[in-house]
């Protein structure tokens, strides 16, 4: 599967240090090849989480893509949603 990633996503990764930033994006490639294992959805919502440790990334999977839409501490993360 395609991984697209949106400005915020971008944004909060730059806020990350780099090696944790690292593990995120790696994991998120990982989610891409086997979606099934990875993703846990969000009650009420179409979206989904991938566990990184104490992060999160939000993403919206579609039939050829994965859109991760934020990532953060899994502490803050949800409250956007």
């Amino acid at each position: 599967m395609k991984i697209v990633w949106t400005e915020t996503a971008k944004k909060d990764l730059k806020k990350l240090e780099r090696k944790t930033a690292k593990r995120i994006i790696d994991k998120v490639e990982d989610a891409s090849d086997f979606p099934e294992h990875y993703l846990s959805s969000l009650s009420g919502h179409d979206l989904y989480s991938i566990r990184i440790g104490d992060y999160r990334a939000v993403v919206d999977k579609g039939r050829e893509e994965i859109s991760v839409i934020a990532v953060g501490h899994r502490k803050n993360i949800y409250r956007h949603f």
